[in-house]
């Protein structure tokens, strides 16, 4: 106490408090969004207990609820058998009594002070999804941070908190689905995966070290991507058909490796963070397994492959544009010569395991194909969205957000941005593709929205000059941030309290 008395006292003139205010703004700013985040998503909590019983909202919070129960009783083990689906036979699952059961089964026993009743257990699994939904602004902070510095950051989490997507229902009380936990553990991985490729090019991560052993110049770019790569195997254990980041992954890579050698660059920093990145998730998903084979939904030896398969080929890479150095090749020629390497692969593999690359299609169409199968139609978040109604949810920010895709795209064909920022670019592409494909994906899509609207409305403060310290700020500076801030967020807050009226009569997915 008498250190911060100290500080205050120290503060005497009015420029003392402005840099005060502008060193710690974005710490009450946080608080108090999150704070409405998690008060947003547990307000009607009361509506779940009719006669001191708690229900739940829809069906698989039931299922989630036995596992969770299983595993209270039986800790750390969990199961994904649940007796009571096709009963008497039962019905095996990957979805259910995964690392989420787990994480609630363990708040449930704390505050059950190891031995929680029935009640206790329901009370956590209603509250739980409202938590997690508000714990994963923090990644979302950071990750618009790292876009466009610590106001950005905080532009991000307030998007997240006003957007109408279905980021908002799913992290709801009473939805106790894994569908919130997916999106947490998903962006912590793109956080993770972003700070690896950053410290690999600040540290200029290159095979040489490896030779000389030069643990200190390994430790960070190394220890980073070992994070990564645990981040993204949390994601794997919480969902197994979320190999598709893998597949997203994959993709940037290509992209990214091949503009970097195109504009001179070496891409080999990149490509060896890539390659630890998903050699690590490739052998911590092994430890998951169910079963010996490939398919869509459970655990098996498409997790481990296709990361093993991405690593190899951020190796590849490394490997091949030093032997373009190597043979003095034009460098332009070489995004050519992967294109070109790619659809030998793909035309091999569709000649020789036919099997094989009809399953990796059909799960690409399912998944970004923009287009549903009869039986996926029954289903409603395995229906289609059309564009037209993504603009009611999010408003401006849609289109900011992809303004910021065009302008990170454009960039990669005369000054290339940061490699982080590529990926959230190829991120958001996906996540839009896979939304306009499956409707479910919009809790995806909501937190690419967020971090994309907020790397513009950053990007624009620096540019006029706010973000500098010791500046002199013009009125007309202030004034046209102050413009951009009100067009972006005056419709996200318009509607959300308009939706949020007890005399709302529209659902509850569409308010949120």
């Amino acid at each position: 106490m008498s250190q911060w008395r100290g500080r205050i006292e120290d503060i005497e003139e009015p420029q003392d408090v402005v840099d005060v205010v502008g060193e710690y703004y974005h710490v009450p700013a946080l608080v108090v969004l999150l704070g409405f985040m998690l008060w947003s998503r547990t307000r009607d909590w009361k509506e779940f207990l009719v006669d001191g019983t708690v229900y739940f909202d829809g069906f698989d919070p039931w299922y989630h609820y036995r596992m969770v129960k299983y595993t209270v009783e039986h800790w750390p083990r969990t199961s994904p058998f649940d007796p009571w689906t096709r009963f008497p036979l039962g019905t095996h699952s990957s979805q259910f009594g995964t690392v989420m059961d787990q994480l609630i089964a363990a708040a449930a026993l704390v505050v059950g002070l190891g031995d929680p009743s029935d009640h206790t257990v329901r009370m956590v699994a209603l509250f739980a999804p409202a938590v997690f939904g508000t714990l994963a602004a923090i990644p979302v902070y950071y990750v618009g941070k790292r876009t466009a510095g610590r106001f950005a950051g905080v532009v991000a989490v307030a998007t997240l908190a006003l957007v109408g997507s279905t980021f908002a229902q799913r992290g709801t009380v009473g939805f106790n689905d894994h569908h919130i936990v997916e999106v947490l553990f998903q962006t912590t991985a793109i956080l993770a995966t972003m700070v690896a490729i950053s410290v690999a090019e600040e540290e200029k991560l290159v095979w040489e070290l490896f030779q000389a052993r030069d643990y200190d110049a390994l430790r960070r770019p190394v220890g980073w991507s070992l994070v990564a790569g645990v981040a993204i195997a949390l994601y794997l254990w919480t969902w197994a058909p979320g190999v598709f980041l893998i597949g997203i992954l994959g993709v940037f890579f290509v992209v990214e490796l091949s503009s970097q050698y195109a504009h001179g660059e070496s891409p080999e920093h990149v490509a060896i963070a890539g390659a630890i990145t998903l050699g690590t998730a490739g052998v911590l998903s092994l430890a998951v397994i169910e079963e010996i084979g490939i398919g869509a939904t459970s655990y098996n030896l498409v997790q481990p492959l296709l990361a093993f398969a991405v690593a190899a080929g951020c190796v590849f890479l490394a490997w091949l544009a030093r032997e373009w150095d190597a043979r003095e090749l034009p460098a332009i020629q070489y995004p050519a010569a992967v294109a070109g390497i790619l659809l030998v692969i793909a035309g091999a593999t569709a000649l020789l395991l036919p099997d094989l690359w009809g399953f990796f299609t059909t799960q690409v169409t399912r998944v970004v194909g923009l287009s549903t199968t009869d039986t996926a139609g029954t289903v409603g978040e395995a229906q289609s969205l059309p564009f037209r109604q993504l603009f009611p949810r999010y408003r401006f920010t849609l289109l900011v957000a992809l303004l910021g895709v065009a302008y990170l795209a454009a960039r990669h064909f005369y000054d290339r941005p940061r490699a982080e920022l590529s990926l959230l670019a190829v991120w958001t592409v996906f996540m839009l593709l896979a939304t306009l494909t499956q409707r479910r994906f919009d809790y995806y899509f909501g937190v690419t929205v967020a971090v994309m609207t907020a790397m513009v409305v950053g990007q624009m403060v620096r540019l006029a000059g706010l973000s500098k310290p010791d500046t002199d700020i013009e009125t007309y500076q202030v004034l046209t941030i102050v413009a951009v801030v009100l067009v972006v967020f005056a419709p996200l807050v318009r509607s959300y309290w308009s939706c949020s009226h007890r005399s709302c009569t529209r659902p509850r997915s569409r308010c949120r």
